[in-house]
């Protein structure tokens, strides 16, 4: 008796396709980090301001915020630039470069702002709105794994049944 098995599984079409697929998957990871990280910094529950810059915000001090007066004060929220700045890109986000400086702890830099408030050097709290962000996507990831799973079974052309022969 001989026995004769084929099976409908392409590993040469998975290998032509995975490129793709990997880099439909990378997009679609970068476009829902960046939709998370906006989600994370609206959220705004991270420490909260201290009373010299509740202080700054209403007296409209700031010149980042073209020193307009505001009574907002849910931290990473002033002008709304770092929020609006994040966006994907082909190698996974981009932002404003001061977004980085809130993601972890530090010291005030010296600029003539700082020195104005006599603020150089005090303590920086992080609000890491990346890690917020990691957090709030959970059920997204899961599905974006789900989907990339099915692609990649799509392209091993699964479909087809086992074929046996006797």
């Amino acid at each position: 008796m001989k026995l004769e098995i084929r099976v409908g599984v392409d590993f040469g079409k998975l290998a032509n396709e995975m490129p793709k697929i990997l880099e439909n998957h990378t997009s679609r990871i970068a476009v829902s980090s960046a939709e998370r990280a906006k989600n994370a910094i609206d959220s705004g529950k991270f420490a909260p301001l201290k009373d010299s810059t509740r202080e700054i915000r209403e007296k409209g001090q700031s010149p980042a915020s073209d020193r307009t007066a505001t009574n907002s004060f849910k931290p990473l929220v002033h002008t709304g630039r770092l929020r609006d700045s994040i966006k994907p890109t082909k190698d996974g986000l981009s932002m404003k470069g001061y977004g980085a400086v809130h993601l972890e702890d530090g010291k005030t830099a010296n600029s003539s702002f700082a020195r104005r408030f006599n603020m150089v050097g005090t303590r920086r709290v992080a609000r890491n709105f990346l890690d917020q962000a990691i957090i709030l996507g959970d059920k997204d990831t899961t599905k974006l794994t789900k989907t990339l799973i099915k692609k990649m079974r799509n392209a091993l052309n699964l479909k087809s049944p086992l074929v046996l022969k006797t």
